[in-house]
């Protein structure tokens, strides 16, 4: 199927769900990562860590972008529109700094911007957002109500992976014989 005809199709298909989703306006910038069939390898590796699973390519510039200056994110994942209100959660102490030290000399560095939010969904109150957002990575977690949906880079669990490439799952989803594993811990071991 091309590109096209899979946008087509996700358009048709997404209108009656935004609805569904979530009973608020539309959202204006809607951000829907595109499907990833992996490599056979990819997916049994995969397979022993999680009962279902979606690979996605996200698009990181976009992501980075909206998160940082709108402090909004309607996001498309596993079936469901999620609309994310963040704000900039620093996670470096007071008086945090970064310093170089090369040749006996020492540099001091001013740290970079904030790159790890925190936030709620829009329409749940009690839900809890955390991501950490750059031009490099997008990673975190969503929990609402007794779910928590997480996405993670892929080279978390396969190394070499394009840092556009996701693993979104459901706690659910983690088969209990890989829980409290490191991807890449337990991909050594096969």
């Amino acid at each position: 199927m091309t590109k096209a005809a899979r946008s087509l199709i996700l358009i048709v298909w997404l209108a009656p769900l935004a609805q569904v989703a979530d009973a608020q306006a539309p959202p204006r910038s809607l951000i829907v990562p595109e499907a990833e069939v992996p490599a056979r390898s990819v997916r049994v590796a995969l397979e022993r860590m999680f009962y279902d699973y979606d690979v996605v390519e996200l698009p990181l510039a976009a992501l980075d972008q909206q998160v940082k200056a709108q402090g909004r994110l309607a996001l498309l994942l596993r079936n469901r529109v999620y609309q994310l209100e963040l704000a900039p959660n620093d996670l470096r102490a007071e008086g945090y700094r970064e310093v170089l030290i090369a040749g006996g000399a020492t540099i001091e560095h001013s740290p970079g911007p904030v790159v790890t939010f925190a936030g709620r969904v829009a329409s749940d109150p009690e839900s809890v957002v955390r991501v950490t957002a750059t031009r490099g990575i997008f990673t975190g977690y969503i929990k609402t109500g007794d779910e928590w949906l997480f996405i993670d880079p892929l080279r978390e669990y396969v190394p070499g992976a394009p840092a556009r490439l996701a693993v979104v799952y459901r706690e659910a989803d983690v088969r209990p014989e890989a829980g409290g594993q490191c991807g890449l811990e337990h991909l050594r071991k096969a």
